[in-house]
């Protein structure tokens, strides 16, 4: 779409002036993510607009085998639920196990 490299383009005050290093940091801090973390979201949505929305969904669910991945294991299933959350809004289909 634009050729926008997130890792590249985005940049947080603490690498544009190390006397502020705390910012934003302790922003994502408090909402448990990371600025790396925050950067591959940036990414994933920029993806979800250069590839055709159809194409893309039929890539996430295709028929035949699937290749699943685990994105947390969490002692907690409140956590567990918070992430399922998150995947399910990004439109991933998502399945809790217990063991």
């Amino acid at each position: 779409m634009y050729q926008w490299d997130p890792a590249r383009n985005i940049k947080g005050h603490f690498q544009l002036d190390p006397k502020r290093r705390t910012d934003p940091l302790n922003c994502f801090h408090q909402y448990g993510k990371t600025f790396p973390f925050f950067i591959e979201d940036v990414k994933y949505e920029l993806k979800k607009f250069v590839v055709n929305q159809k194409e893309f969904n039929e890539q996430v669910t295709g028929e035949g085998k699937l290749y699943k991945v685990q994105i947390g294991a969490f002692s907690s299933r409140e956590n567990a639920e918070k992430l399922s959350r998150k995947a399910k809004a990004a439109g991933f289909a998502v399945h809790i196990d217990f063991s």
